[in-house]
Parts: structure tokens; C-alpha cells; sequence
């Protein structure tokens, strides 16, 4: 390497100190340059960008804490990528841009794109977030999102295996669920080009931290066991608007989120044909758009007994949330089985949850389709559940044109609980109580989304 004669030596430049006033910087050779200021010595590399054509400096470092030998090896990097057609400056601007992309920032603008796009519920979108805060933030929220590898993601796995308190969740429950906010948050910095694509570090996290077996909410599906259970509704001295949410729940087969968030504007109980049209994005699965609900008698009849005491906006509203815009909590329902007896524990009455209404009218609307004689059929009874189909457009097709028949099952349900409320146990029919759902009400992400 040719080396300019009046250089100083390593020890010479290690001696160096500021000498109060600016002076001419001494070149090292192969644009190494060490400049004086006043108050430091910098060292800088000089080169002729290939991209704007114009002399440039950029700054590498500062001695003592910068030997001679590591500022050569830093200019021969440098005169590498001008070789290459790559302006040392431009990719130190762009490395200084990455590493202000924190993961803790990513996924902050993360959770800003979701509630722009709206297909996720608010209750959603901070239930992840405070995940985040916990659990995530904590361990790599500052570090930027390029330097994170697979290996730095394990510790924050074992640290929620170790450390999970958030909402009762099970520790393998909620890790799994941590997993997939973090394969998300890595997704998105991938779509807005932070990361190169192909390079997300929780993809393949799964198989170390699965979910559970995923089981049905709990729910009573015999039908002796259905009519005690709706003569103990009919007796519960609860909250008027609890009382009222239990009672209407198994007649409108809704998830309890959905029925929580009833407005008055969604609901026409006048006319021959009494009708709730549900807004796709207040439903669980919103790319099928509005759901529609054929009222029964029964259900005209308690949303009409609602409609006299409340004309607020919502059809439940929170005990002091009439005026405020705040519904029934998402646990007031379950609460409610609970005082009845339905809670699994210290009771023989049969564990149901309130998302289980649907499981009793599934199973036992399927067994009249089977019995036969009915005007309607299993596709009106999943349509009615809003269950996700796969064919999209097929299934808008069906919601419209099985609309009658699913008017006249709605209403053969609701006259079919009337009947089961007047069931003693001695008048099931044989075989009929092995038929009860025993199953922990532990659901994955997608079910308690829509709860």
C-alpha cells in the first residue's frame, strides 16, 4: 500500500490531542484523512460519489478510541462500496433510518394500519397491544426490528410461559397467541419493505409453541336440560338489561359480542316480517357483510319490553353507560350462568357458557333436519350461525335466497324452547342426556375474537 511520506505513525496519531483551532486535515492515503478541529480529531473518508458524481466526506470515527489500523480497515470498507456503485453516505443514512425502526415502533404502526383497514374490533387491537407492553416491549421493544434473529424471540416466548397473568389465559394459550402477534408485526415490516421479504424470525415458531387442542364452549344440548335451563333464565333477579340479554341470547343465535353491541338502528320490529340487520363490520367474520336475523314472537316480544324502558342507542347498554355510549360487559352474560349454577364447578347443574347458545341450537336444529319434515335444512342452520364458508360469493347468494326458510326456523326454534321449558327429566327422551357437551370452554384466538 502506497502511503503518503508526511503521515503521521500510529503512535504519533495516539499522542494527538485538539489544539484549540481548525487545521489542515493529513492524508493517510486511499482517501483516509484525519481532520483537526478545535475541540476533536475525526477521523474521515474522502471519495467520489458514484451515484451524484460530486466529491463527498463521510466521518468514520475518532482517535484514541479509533487506532490508525481500524480507521485503514474502515476507508478499504468504504473504498469497497464505491467500487461497487454504492455511496458510503447514503447507506450510513439508511442503516441510521433502520435502526430507528425499533420493533417497539414497527409495531406500533402496526396497530395503526389495523385500525385503518377496521377488520379487527377495538377490543382486538388492545388486547394485542397490551400483550405487547407486557410481554414483548420489555425484552426487544428497542432493538431494531433488522437486528432481530429467531434466537432472540425464544426468551420472549419462555418469558410469557414464566410470567402470564394477562385475563386468566392459560401460559400455553397466551404464548401461542404472543407467537402470532409476532409473526404479524413481522408480516407488516416485510408488506412496507423494513425487512426483505423471506426474512420474518417468528415463522416458523409454531411447532416449538403450538396451542392446545382446540375444545367447543361449554353448552347443555339435551333437551330436558335446555328447558331447565330456560326456566332458570326466566327466574334469574339479576340487572334488567342482563336479564333481558340472557332471555333474547338463545332465540337470535348470536356470538355474545354481537348481541352486546345491538343498536336500535339495526332492528324493525313493526310489519309482517320483524327483521335485525347485524353491519358486516360488527360481526365476527366482517368479509361476509350484513347479517341478517329473522325475529321470532318470542324475540319481538322482549326487544318490544327493552324498547319501553330504553330508547338509547344501545339495545344493552352498560348500568351507567346509557348516556355514554357503553354496553353490557363482555363478561356480564357468563357472570349471570354462572349465578344460576352453570358454572361447572359447585353445582350438578351442567357447565354452559353464553357463546354455547349456539352449540344448543346447532345440535338440536340438526337433529329436527334429520328427523325430517321441516321446510328448512342444515345449510339454513349454518348460514343462520354465520359460520364461515369458504366459497364467498356462492354463500352471499345463500343468505338472500334462504332467507324465508330461515324465517320460519327461527321461529320453529323459538316455539321449540317453549316446548323444552315445559320438559320435566322424567320426559326426555332415551339417550337424549348423553347428547350434553362436556368440553372446556378454552378457544383459540379466532373464537375469543368474536366474544
Amino acid at each position: 500500500m502506497k502511503l503518503v511520506r508526511s503521515a503521521p505513525t500510529a503512535s504519533q496519531v495516539k499522542a494527538m490531542r485538539p489544539t484549540g483551532k481548525r487545521m489542515k486535515p493529513r492524508a493517510f492515503g486511499d482517501g483516509l484523512y484525519l481532520a483537526f478541529n478545535p475541540q476533536s480529531l475525526v477521523w474521515t473518508f474522502r471519495y467520489l460519489s458514484p451515484v451524484t458524481h460530486k466529491r463527498a466526506t463521510t466521518t468514520i470515527g475518532k482517535p484514541p478510541a479509533m487506532s490508525l489500523a481500524d480507521a485503514r480497515r474502515e476507508a478499504f470498507r468504504l473504498r469497497d462500496l464505491v467500487l461497487a456503485k454504492r455511496d458510503p453516505a447514503i447507506e450510513r443514512a439508511d442503516q441510521r433510518a433502520a435502526d430507528r425502526e425499533t420493533f417497539q415502533a414497527v409495531s406500533l404502526k402496526w396497530d395503526e394500519a389495523r385500525a385503518l383497514l377496521g377488520k379487527v374490533t377495538d377490543k382486538t387491537r388492545k388486547t394485542a397491544m397490551r400483550r405487547l407492553e407486557l410481554y414483548v416491549w420489555p425484552t426487544i421493544g428497542s432493538r431494531p426490528i433488522q437486528s432481530l434473529q429467531r434466537r432472540d424471540l425464544l426468551p420472549v416466548l419462555d418469558n410469557v410461559i414464566k410470567g402470564c397473568t394477562l385475563e386468566g389465559y392459560d401460559r400455553r394459550t397466551t404464548t401461542d397467541r404472543v407467537r402470532q402477534i409476532l409473526k404479524q408485526v413481522f408480516d407488516y415490516a416485510i408488506d412496507e419493505e423494513i425487512l426483505s421479504e423471506g426474512s420474518n424470525p417468528a415463522a416458523r415458531l409454531r411447532k416449538y409453541y403450538a396451542p392446545r387442542e382446540q375444545r367447543h364452549f361449554a353448552a347443555v344440548t339435551a333437551p330436558a336440560e335446555i328447558g331447565a335451563l330456560m326456566r332458570a333464565i326466566d327466574d334469574y333477579r339479576g340487572r334488567f338489561t342482563t336479564c333481558m340479554a340472557l332471555r333474547l341470547q338463545p332465540l337470535v343465535m348470536l356470538r355474545p359480542g354481537e348481541l352486546r353491541g345491538a343498536e336500535w338502528t339495526e332492528i324493525e320490529l313493526d310489519g309482517d316480517a320483524p327483521t335485525w340487520r347485524i353491519p358486516g363490520e360488527r360481526m365476527k367474520i366482517k368479509e361476509h357483510g350484513e347479517h341478517v336475523i329473522p325475529l321470532s314472537r318470542q324475540a319481538v316480544a322482549i326487544l318490544r319490553e327493552l324498547r319501553a324502558v330504553n330508547r338509547g342507542q344501545y339495545v344493552f347498554p352498560a348500568q351507567r353507560g346509557a348516556t355514554k355510549g357503553v354496553t353490557l360487559s363482555d363478561g356480564a352474560l357468563n357472570k349471570a350462568l354462572d349465578n344460576l349454577g352453570y358454572d361447572g364447578k359447585n353445582s350438578p347443574k351442567p357447565k354452559h357458557r353464553s357463546h354455547g347458545f349456539r352449540s344448543t341450537a346447532l345440535t338440536h336444529l340438526n337433529r329436527l333436519v334429520a328427523d325430517g319434515g321441516q321446510s328448512f335444512n342444515a345449510e339454513c342452520v349454518e348460514l343462520q350461525l354465520a359460520h364461515n364458508e369458504k366459497t364467498s360469493t356462492r354463500s352471499a347468494y345463500q343468505r338472500d335466497a334462504l332467507l324465508p326458510q330461515r324465517r320460519v326456523m327461527m321461529q320453529v326454534w323459538a316455539d321449540e324452547l317453549d316446548r323444552m321449558r315445559a320438559l320435566s327429566p322424567l320426559d326426555e327422551p332415551a339417550g337424549a342426556a348423553t347428547s350434553r357437551r362436556e368440553d372446556d370452554d378454552t378457544t383459540t384466538t379466532t373464537e375469543r375474537g368474536a366474544a
